[in-house]
């Protein structure tokens, strides 16, 4: 299977600094697709191949999924339509000799580009990673301790006066709405909450120390995001029933021990890597100036019925404006 995109058209490339500007001249941007593949399926001039498929699974499937999505004939079956009714869809647009419009051609082209360019990129950092980022992560972790910081944690006096099926029972809400009001009248928390469980309403412990807000449900980790230490919470309903809360203390989080900061710093060293990659791919890519082509900017404004805002010509300033 081979396809081109050809188009002629006045171009510049803007990939770097405008330093200079060059005459207008005529360019041919052709990418040529070729790749031999065994036939999947067909329908009338449309055919997809193995390859076809591939390409399909590797664009849509994430890796952890594919033996998932393959063990379905509605998903295969599926997967063909979708490609067979894309291609005859493009076969039409050939018939009906779409590419010969160079803008259509240079948007095909510039898809084409794209992916490409994300494969190389894709490829590039492949081929430069590290085998082993174990050391340079020891040395963030040791560098960097504010980024392994563990996240704040509460001590909290706590009492659920669980719903036992009864979520939207009035007595409920009234019981709790008593117990918070005898706390926040300055009874003993042990006392009220003995009180609780002589009454055969089941409390939890009562004396938290050092829970996360992950370890909370979500109802009660919103409201002790706003709280301060010492503050008596309102009653707060969850699925479980309704909880009073008083907030003793807030902890500030702790640098983790290497064994649990260890993924952490990996992936940070990973990607602090791999940002690094990507500028020197960068640098390389844009070492050279980039020319504009003389009366470029004019003719674009013009092309789209733009009146220019500025003053003096733009192709001037647009090239002065690259050189900073």
């Amino acid at each position: 299977m081979k396809n081109c995109l050809t188009s002629a058209l006045v171009i510049a490339a803007l990939l770097g600094p405008l330093a200079h500007q060059v005459r207008a001249e005529t360019v041919e941007q052709s990418r040529c697709v070729s790749y031999e593949s065994e036939l999947f399926a067909k329908r009338d001039t449309a055919t997809v191949t193995h390859s076809d498929v591939d390409a399909f699974i590797a664009a849509q499937v994430p890796p952890d999924q594919r033996k998932v999505f393959l063990d379905s004939p509605d998903r295969i079956a599926e997967m063909v339509e979708t490609l067979l009714s894309t291609y005859a869809m493009a076969n039409r647009a050939l018939d009906a000799d779409l590419t010969t419009d160079p803008v259509v051609s240079a948007r095909l082209n510039m898809n084409l580009a794209r992916e490409l360019a994300s494969m190389y990129r894709d490829e590039y950092l492949s081929s430069n990673r590290l085998d082993d980022y174990e050391s340079a992560a020891r040395e963030i972790y040791l560098t960097d301790p504010e980024s392994f910081v563990g996240g704040d944690s509460y001590d909290l006096r706590h009492i659920l006066i669980e719903d036992r099926g009864r979520r939207n029972s009035p007595e409920l809400m009234r019981k709790a709405l008593d117990i918070y009001e005898r706390l926040a009248a300055g009874e003993d928390f042990d006392q009220v909450s003995a009180d609780v469980v002589s009454e055969n309403d089941p409390a939890p412990e009562t004396s938290l120390e050092g829970v996360r807000p992950t370890e909370l449900v979500s109802p009660l980790r919103g409201a002790l995001s706003d709280a301060e230490e010492g503050e008596l919470l309102a009653p707060i309903r969850s699925q479980y029933g309704w909880h009073i809360v008083r907030l003793d203390s807030v902890n500030e989080g702790e640098q983790m021990p290497w064994e649990e900061a260890r993924s952490k710093a990996i992936n940070l060293a990973r990607q602090r890597h791999e940002q690094k990659l990507l500028e020197r791919l960068r640098m390389e890519i844009q070492g050279e100036e980039a020319q504009l082509t003389e009366g470029a900017v004019a003719e674009l404004l013009e092309r789209y019925d733009v009146e220019w805002s500025g003053s003096g010509n733009p192709d001037l300033l647009m090239q002065q404006t690259g050189s900073n």
